[in-house]
């Protein structure tokens, strides 16, 4: 019965990957150059995923284990939490998700002093490098995004930037913009969301990322990294509790910035919406700003695979990714959590899960681009772009798993 009644949704979604597949290619800086071995692996392997972990029966045991580790490790924010806070603390939305981003970053800070995520991010970085035949450079940033976001990721390969070619660097941008970080991850997971969803979205996205930005803009050169590359982040922490205290440092910057952007944004929305508020009502309801980006982006979720009657809401959600950050988007999604099917409420979990918004390009131009001030003509240049591409690789990782669900 249930296979049944998604047919033509999980129909949909597969016409939707085979549809931004296209858009990208006509909208590609050069088609000829564009590696279709590439394109095909990096699909292959967005496919294998949740076929891994949705139809299996060892997938259906990670995914249990996925979900229960990751409650348990946000668990123990909580009871930092309740020490400085008090017991009734999740009452407040901010001292909610604040703890869990401290202490996520603590744990990430730790785990990179003892040499365990350099050995994760080599092992994704291995995978991409051998399979997709990029340069090392790209292999590397592309799977450091999924631990440090889209700001620190790129130190990991600082002393390329100045060198990488265009491609490459689009690669870089766009692999930040079409993930998220440890952090806010944790933040996430204690709102209430899947975190095995958050974590296949997480892996699904490093070849989306890479699938994208080689569409839009393939390698026309050969990278100094082609061969082989390092991670350069060096570990400045003196020992294990020097690294926790500079990784809670690093939480609470990100998460009052986090925070800050939330207040900011939802004021200015609310304003916006006051402001149509004096215009009649049009198409069965007020207009706001949430439900024009549900008109302008319903095709996109459209094409995800989303039930027909839950187009607009998703659309409204992604819509604010868009403008507000994926933070605002999710809060926008948990309002919908009773409203939409679970198929759809699923869907829009991945489409939103990245760093593509306006903000972040700022972000790249600004923060990653002064420190290689040759380079930062270049990230402004493609910001506009690599926002685009890391949307529509969130899509596309969407647009994969609605074929399995």
């Amino acid at each position: 019965m249930h296979t049944k009644m998604y047919l033509l949704e999980r129909l949909t979604s597969l016409i939707g990957i085979l549809v931004i597949v296209l858009l990208l290619f006509l909208c590609s800086k050069s088609r000829k150059l564009v590696s279709w071995r590439l394109i095909l692996i990096g699909l292959s392997i967005q496919l294998l995923i949740p076929l891994f972990m949705f139809k299996t029966s060892v997938g259906v045991f990670l995914i249990g284990l996925i979900q229960t580790i990751s409650l348990k490790l946000v668990g123990f924010s909580s009871v930092g939490a309740s020490y400085i806070f008090g017991n009734n603390y999740a009452d407040c939305f901010a001292l909610k998700v604040i703890p869990a981003i401290i202490f996520f970053s603590c744990l990430m800070s730790i785990l990179f002093y003892l040499g365990v995520l350099q050995k994760i991010i080599k092992f994704f970085a291995l995978i991409m490098y051998k399979s997709l035949k990029i340069s090392g450079a790209e292999s590397l940033v592309a799977s450091a995004n999924m631990f440090f976001g889209v700001t620190v990721a790129p130190l990991v390969v600082f002393p390329y930037i100045s060198k990488m070619t265009t491609s490459e660097l689009f690669v870089l941008m766009v692999s930040g913009m079409a993930t998220i970080g440890g952090g806010v991850f944790a933040a996430y997971v204690n709102m209430g969301f899947n975190a095995t969803h958050l974590v296949c979205a997480t892996v699904m996205s490093i070849p989306s990322a890479l699938v994208v930005a080689k569409l839009l803009i393939p390698e026309d050169s050969v990278p100094e990294t082609i061969d082989s590359c390092h991670i350069a982040l060096t570990n400045d922490a003196v020992n294990v509790f020097d690294a926790a205290c500079k990784g809670a440092e690093r939480g609470l910057k990100l998460a009052l910035t986090v925070m800050a952007v939330l207040l900011a944004f939802v004021s200015v929305i609310a304003l916006i919406n006051s402001l149509f508020s004096i215009l009649p009502d049009g198409f069965g309801g007020q207009l706001t700003l949430q439900r024009i980006m549900g008109y302008i982006l319903s095709p996109i979720a459209l094409i995800m695979g989303v039930e027909m009657k839950d187009v607009l809401p998703v659309a409204s959600t992604l819509g604010v990714k868009v403008i507000a950050g994926d933070f605002l988007g999710y809060l926008e999604l948990m309002k919908l959590k009773d409203v939409i099917s679970d198929r759809s409420y699923t869907l829009a979990i991945y489409a939103l899960c990245g760093f593509s918004n306006l903000a972040t390009i700022g972000l790249l131009v600004g923060g990653v681009g002064s420190l290689v001030p040759e380079r930062r003509k270049d990230f402004a240049k493609l910001g506009l772009k690599a926002m685009v591409a890391g949307f529509f690789a969130s899509v596309l990782t969407a647009c994969i798993v609605g074929i399995f669900l």
